[in-house]
């Protein structure tokens, strides 16, 4: 059996392995590039018994799919959890994850190591999407915000939400001098283009979201507030409920639960985790409104908790509660117990139409992508 650190670049990789022998441990070295013929020779020499760590970096899932069939585990380290101190070199780094997997199989056990979750690869592709999609939306927020601000500094009054419709943009046209008409034009002109590629790429999620996760977004759609997006954000978030052993460790996991410093009588909440994922808690601020009529129960909640606390913190602990309720759903393969019979039934009746066209705005993305 050997043991293999791996410090991973975008181009190449510097690995450090031990083995026991009779006469004892033997360590090697060696830089292997990214090169398939290079990439090969170095999965050629792994064994089925070898353990192998790696740093969490952009490339890290990639390489933990081609290593994984020719070992025994492979794992990738959360840098976040370990601190190290002292010169940084590749051999260096490689040394330290070599010391940290040695540690871990000998010493505190293997389940114990401070890992990143690796998602399926279907998973793993929802999540890179919803990261472009997410990025889509930022970027057509900045130029909204560009356009705003040319129009304000053009001495034209207007509300922001009324300079993005049709009469807006055509009273703004033609009172703005020249020289900011031009650049509005052309800002505007690119928002269009950011507003048609975000929605091909949602388009994509909702499509391939319903296509792994099809029973678990039937249960999430019966809890008001939750649409589609929203419900595969939270599934992509997550891949399986069943990683979580309790739903205080899921809700940490998505960002909604606070830090607890707790001695004898006194009890300190501090802010969120930053290490994990936070999409779900910020689409879902969105929905906050509809939690709070999802049921007398939540509606009671967030009065009670309305009266203590500020509106920010108020919105988190809905947020929170509903994700207990989803997690316990998910959990139990159960609906949500204050369903309106009458709002599913038209929720039900809608959702498979906006699957389908999504899916077909899809497919048609993806042909148009190839002629391109």
């Amino acid at each position: 059996m050997e043991l293999i650190g791996v410090d991973l670049h975008s181009d190449n990789f510097f690995v450090v392995r031990t083995r026991s022998t009779a006469s004892g441990v033997v360590r090697t070295e060696a830089r292997y590039t990214l090169a398939e013929e290079d990439l090969d020779s170095f999965l050629r020499s792994l064994k089925k018994e070898d353990y192998l760590l790696v740093e969490a970096t952009t490339n890290a899932f990639w390489f933990y799919g081609r290593v994984r069939p020719f070992v025994r585990g492979c794992f990738i380290l959360n840098v976040n959890a370990v601190k190290f101190s002292g010169n940084k070199t590749d051999r260096i780094d490689a040394r330290r994850l070599l010391d940290i997997l040695s540690y871990y199989i000998h010493v505190r056990g293997v389940e114990q190591m401070p890992t990143v979750y690796v998602p399926r690869p279907e998973v793993a592709q929802l999540r890179s999407l919803l990261s472009t999609y997410r990025l889509g939306k930022k970027i057509e927020n900045q130029l909204k915000n560009r356009i705003y601000s040319l129009v304000r500094q053009a001495g034209v009054a207007i509300a922001k939400r009324s300079l993005f419709t049709a009469p807006g943009w055509k009273r703004v046209t033609t009172v703005l001098p020249e020289e900011s008409a031009i650049q509005v034009r052309l800002l505007f002109r690119q928002l269009k283009e950011s507003r048609k590629t975000t929605a091909a790429v949602r388009d994509a999620v909702v499509s391939l979201g319903a296509q792994v996760f099809p029973e678990e977004l039937s249960l999430l759609l019966t809890i008001p507030g939750f649409g589609v997006l929203a419900a595969v954000v939270l599934l992509a978030d997550i891949d399986t409920v069943s990683r979580f052993s309790s739903a205080k460790k899921f809700c940490a996991y998505l960002r909604t639960a606070p830090r607890i410093r707790e001695s004898n009588n006194t009890t300190h909440l501090g802010g969120v985790s930053k290490q994990s994922r936070s999409m779900t808690c910020t689409i879902l601020t969105q929905s906050v409104i509809h939690f709070k009529k999802a049921g007398p129960h939540f509606a009671d909640f967030y009065q009670r908790i309305r009266a203590g606390k500020s509106s920010g913190k108020a919105r988190m602990a809905l947020i929170r509660k509903m994700l207990v309720a989803a997690y316990f759903m998910l959990k139990r393969r159960q609906q949500f117990s204050w369903t309106d019979p009458e709002v599913q039934l038209r929720k039900n009746s809608r959702i498979p139409r906006e699957i389908e066209r999504a899916r077909r705005n899809y497919e048609a993305a993806k042909e148009s992508s190839r002629v391109a």
